[in-house]
């Protein structure tokens, strides 16, 4: 009986130091995490389907499928996953470059304390006798949360 007792004793101990600690951190929203933040594949672009620009993995992009990781409107939105929740952000800046090829922008979006960088390279445009209003890019993607980032690289499309 004494050998049950101290058991249970040290099970509700395991519990409280680490199970516990974890469950708490899994229910905060993610700009209420620590850590450097998971960049992942959004689960519901929803209403993001028109003019606006899709990233996705360099692998994803060359397989040509649907998953993507960041994916802007003309309403000066994005969505990204980060820490396994759709972030809806909004434009908080943007520094333009040039048009052609190997012109360099950027991005910025907010929500809470989370911060996302977008660094775009041009890698084609259409040829202005074309009917395509598409344009390639290379991007790089930083994810901020307080002092903790994560990038990654990114391919995609930016248009309609």
């Amino acid at each position: 009986m004494k050998n049950l007792s101290s058991i249970v004793i040290w099970l509700s101990m395991l519990t409280a130091a680490v199970i516990l600690p974890l469950m708490i951190e899994q229910s905060k929203s993610p700009s209420q995490r620590a850590g450097a933040p998971r960049i992942g594949l959004i689960l519901d672009p929803g209403e993001f389907d028109g003019y606006g620009c899709r990233l996705q993995r360099p692998d994803d992009y060359w397989k040509n499928n649907a998953t993507n990781v960041f994916v802007s409107n003309a309403e000066e939105e994005a969505i990204m996953n980060i820490d396994g929740v759709d972030v809806r952000m909004y434009r908080v800046g943007f520094d333009a470059g040039g048009s052609a090829k190997a012109s360099h922008s950027v991005d910025r979006y907010r929500k809470d304390e989370i911060e996302v960088h977008v660094d775009f390279v041009i890698t084609k445009r259409c040829s202005p006798d074309e009917t395509c209003e598409l344009t390639l890019f290379d991007a790089v993607v930083t994810v901020m949360r307080g002092l903790s980032k994560r990038t990654i690289k990114t391919k995609g499309i930016c248009g309609s």
